[in-house]
């Protein structure tokens, strides 16, 4: 609520002043907080397995929880290879506008990575695409058809 009465206009920003007349009595977590909790969850530790026990976590098309727990363990496995190509991309000043896809490439293509990890960074992409892209429908999916 806080947060809102924050971005309204100064006059009707008056409202804090009757829903906090005393003002803040909290304050929003420190980022090296939201990192650690970040790290506890994506990463394979104690409070992860704590969390995922007794789901069912098959990874196949039908079941995205499965497919995901896969991928975070990908990406603990990836995450140094990941760190090598930015560091490399970084490094070559005129390289560091590049993300994404794009990024592997360019990595692969100034010998920054070889061809066994191009391809691994490659199927970690695909596998986070899969996970994060939503299913997109047309508008005549959803219509109903017209009646004369």
């Amino acid at each position: 609520m806080l947060e809102l009465c924050k971005n309204l206009p100064f006059s009707i920003g008056l409202l804090k002043v009757i829903i906090f007349p005393l003002g803040a009595r909290f304050n929003l977590p420190p980022d090296k907080l939201e990192m650690k909790i970040a790290n506890l969850v994506s990463h394979d530790t104690d409070v992860r397995r704590l969390l995922i026990n007794g789901i069912y976590l098959s990874p196949n098309a039908n079941n995205p929880t499965g497919r995901l727990n896969d991928l975070l363990k990908m990406a603990d496995e990836i995450e140094p290879l990941i760190d090598k190509m930015r560091r490399g991309v970084r490094n070559a000043e005129h390289l560091s506008d590049v993300s994404g896809s794009e990024l592997i490439e360019v990595a692969a293509s100034h010998d920054i990575i070889n061809n066994e990890e191009k391809e691994r960074l490659q199927e970690f992409d695909r596998n986070i695409m899969e996970i994060i892209n939503v299913d997109d429908f047309d508008y005549d999916d959803f219509s109903r058809p017209h009646v004369s």
